[in-house]
């Protein structure tokens, strides 16, 4: 979803440095985690949530998100004649920092739910103007390295940022722990003014042809992606009360949540320095059954251990969905990219839907035992019905090879 650059007088616009991208990724991204992982541990420790209310929360910050992701395209062009890209990206940190100061002027729970459903919608603005500023001006090669340290910063963010909340809410200082998210948008706002204008020119990609593999892959990732969403949004908001069975202290339990986000970042680390897997169906299907043996084993773990072991396995999946995705994504070349906003908001679906699937297990049953049996198999069923969309690339694939052999 790059804005239209209309906004400087040259008739070819440089790339923005990675460095100013990269600086604002990072500190944006420590907002992120504490807002898409962290929340469900601060409205439990904080104020009482149960599952049901932390499902209902995560829910509403999953449609808020889809319903910014898919009006982010009309609202950027609505604003472009008055607004540079540049200057809207600073607006929304600000908007993000203004929200974050609330506890602070004001009691209340909504407070809460007003910070997780603005900074929801704002992301959805936000990350797509950035992505734009970091491949916009940059070929395939240049845009693939890019994008690869650009993933490994925004991820340790994230796991860092759901690390250090569980200290932060032992301590007493979650008021505090939102308050500092202004300061943090304020530094953002800052680093952007080192942006350009707007992102650079488009430009093609001059490498060799791609293997046909890759578009059929594209196509299967492209399904397991969202799907992949799917189980993030669902397990996050579940984390304090399956870390809770083990009585463990919040800073533990957040500790152990960060598995998955830190094994999420080895996978993308692998893969973005390696090439044995290009091009091999075997690991999307490795990664298919790692989300869901790992979603469930964590869910349903009697011990510690396996739930970490669960954690650490999902994570890995997840990673290599994810950059499986952005890879052949790239590889193909931008005719393939070009519906960015509309991705975005499917994976936001992913963040809608998953929050849903939580609210639906935790009123079928009373027992908490059965209720995570319930989720688990309520999660495989949605992964089910979206098995043959994702299968149906490789066997169209299959059936062109049996043709022309």
């Amino acid at each position: 979803m790059p804005p239209a650059a209309t906004h400087s007088s040259p008739t070819t616009l440089p790339a923005t440095p990675l460095t100013p991208i990269v600086l604002v990724t990072f500190f944006a991204s420590l907002a992120t985690g504490v807002m898409w992982s962290g929340l469900s541990f601060i409205a439990e420790s904080v104020h009482g949530y149960g599952r049901f209310d932390n499902f209902l929360l995560a829910l509403s910050q999953g449609v808020s998100y889809v319903l910014a992701a898919f009006a982010a395209g009309r609202v950027t062009r609505a604003l472009e004649r008055r607004l540079t890209p540049r200057s809207l990206l600073q607006i929304v940190f600000l908007v993000q920092g203004a929200v974050a100061m609330l506890p602070i002027f004001f009691g209340g729970v909504w407070t809460l739910w007003a910070i997780a459903i603005v900074v929801s919608m704002a992301s959805a603005i936000q990350w797509p103007l950035v992505e734009s500023y970091l491949t916009a001006g940059r070929s395939g090669t240049a845009m693939r390295g890019a994008l690869g340290w650009w993933n490994v910063v925004w991820m340790s963010a994230t796991a860092i940022a759901v690390a250090l909340i569980g200290p932060v809410i032992d301590a007493g200082l979650t008021t505090w722990a939102f308050a500092l998210l202004a300061p943090n948008a304020l530094l953002c706002v800052a680093v952007v003014s080192r942006f350009g204008v707007a992102p650079g020119e488009h430009v093609h990609d001059l490498e060799a042809p791609v293997p046909a593999t890759y578009r059929h892959q594209l196509a299967s990732v492209r399904v397991l992606l969202p799907t992949s969403y799917v189980v993030v949004a669902a397990i996050s908001p579940l984390m304090p009360y399956v870390t809770g069975a083990f009585s463990l202290s919040t800073k533990e339990s957040t500790l152990i949540t960060a598995t998955w986000l830190v094994a999420r970042l080895v996978a993308v680390t692998i893969l973005w320095r390696t090439r044995g897997w290009h091009g091999r169906w075997a690991t999307l299907f490795v990664a298919g059954v790692l989300i869901a043996s790992g979603f469930a084993t964590a869910v349903l773990a009697p011990a510690p251990w396996m739930l970490v072991l669960g954690l650490a396995a999902f994570g890995l999946g997840q990673g290599v969905i994810y950059y499986a995705a952005l890879y052949y994504a790239m590889r193909v070349g931008n005719a393939e990219v070009g519906a960015a906003g509309t991705h975005e908001g499917l994976i936001g679906v992913g963040y809608a839907v998953g929050p849903f699937i939580g609210l639906f297990s935790t009123i079928a049953a009373h027992d908490d035992l059965d209720r995570n049996r319930i989720f688990v198999v309520a999660i495989w069923a949605t992964m089910a019905l979206v098995a043959w969309p994702a299968v149906r690339p490789w066997v169209r694939e299959r059936q062109r090879g049996a043709a022309v052999a």
